[in-house]
């Protein structure tokens, strides 16, 4: 009941930050950096976080302040766009405070260096779910799913499917025609609840931290593998870019759905490869995450490959088509 509730309160959510973003004219303008070619609203989950706020807010345990502060920025971003250095300081500073309100998190490792991991996972987990927000519904469909997921892989919340429902919600402005974007609102609201169940499982074991962390691969890998190749490469990697792997697929003219459904597939192995590492000890989880980083890696590049041999004989036959144009116009001329 309480998942048909959600999804009820968000269509309606959805609806009202649909109205409002158009009223007060905050719209997403196509540019070099995006892929959509009509103006769009953005902010649509401003809706969706106000609720999932009041949802945690009766939830005991939650970290209530972290994803309405996180959402908080990223609205503040989609209202009145802000510098990414300040955007990255508050995000340090409220992961900070997050990870040093834990409780005793493995007291036989060094404390420090154990905390600043977590902040450190934290903020890229709240910037890897932004920068993945980058096609009609594929952080909303791949978040939903991971939210259904979790008991698969031992983690038990009980906001998972009200959280899911409203995201659902959402999805059919979203999604596989934008009517809003979910902005950056959505994106940090999904990367902060992602950075909370991190922290709640880091006080669990190494297992169920490094299971969840493996069941968020269809969000992390392609976040974390191209920020790694613009680093080996030499680009800035605070410079907006289109090079994330979905980006250059959909350039292909994969659509959407076809390119959600394709990491959802990538989700559900992940999944797989969660609830296996929750029924090992410590040491074995460790070998089996990094087996599973290594098949990511692996598959990422022949994606990538993949995709850049496809865009070129795409581009090779475009070329062909017009210059096979130009001489039919110029025959035409000719036999007049």
């Amino acid at each position: 009941m309480q998942f048909f509730i959600a999804l009820a309160l968000g269509i309606l959510a959805t609806g009202f930050s649909l109205a409002l973003m158009q009223r007060i004219g905050r719209i997403d303008a196509p540019g070099a950096r995006h892929t959509h070619l009509l103006p769009t609203p953005r902010a649509g989950a401003l809706g969706i976080a106000v609720i999932a706020s009041c949802f945690v807010y009766f939830h005991p345990g939650m970290e209530l302040w972290l994803l309405a502060a996180l959402a908080g920025i990223g609205l503040l971003d989609d209202l009145f766009p802000q510098p990414a250095s300040l955007r990255m300081a508050l995000q340090f500073a409220f992961c900070g405070f997050a990870a040093y309100g834990l409780g005793d998190v493995w007291p036989e490792g060094p404390i420090f260096l154990v905390r600043l991991a977590l902040i450190m996972t934290a903020v890229w987990l709240v910037n890897a779910a932004n920068f993945f927000d980058g096609r009609n519904g594929l952080l909303a469909g791949n978040f939903i799913l991971f939210l259904v997921a979790l008991p698969f892989f031992g983690v038990r919340w009980s906001m998972a499917l009200p959280m899911a429902g409203l995201w659902l919600g959402f999805l059919p402005f979203n999604f596989p025609r934008a009517k809003i974007f979910m902005g950056d609102v959505g994106s940090y609201l999904i990367g902060a609840t992602l950075a909370w169940l991190m922290l709640h499982c880091a006080q669990k074991s190494v297992t169920q931290l490094l299971a969840l962390l493996v069941a968020m691969s269809s969000i992390l890998a392609d976040p974390t593998l191209t920020l790694i190749l613009r680093l080996v490469q030499g680009k800035p990697v605070w410079r907006a870019h289109r090079q994330h792997l979905y980006q250059m697929w959909a350039r292909t003219g994969l659509s959407d759905t076809k390119l959600l459904l394709n990491y959802l597939v990538y989700a559900c192995s992940s999944f797989v490869m969660a609830r296996w590492i929750t029924m090992q000890p410590s040491l074995n989880a460790c070998y089996l995450t990094a087996l599973w980083c290594v098949f990511s890696l692996l598959l990422w590049l022949a994606l990538r490959r993949n995709v850049l041999r496809t865009r070129r004989v795409f581009r090779r036959r475009t070329r062909i088509q017009a210059r096979d144009g130009d001489r039919k116009i110029m025959r035409g001329k000719d036999a007049a």
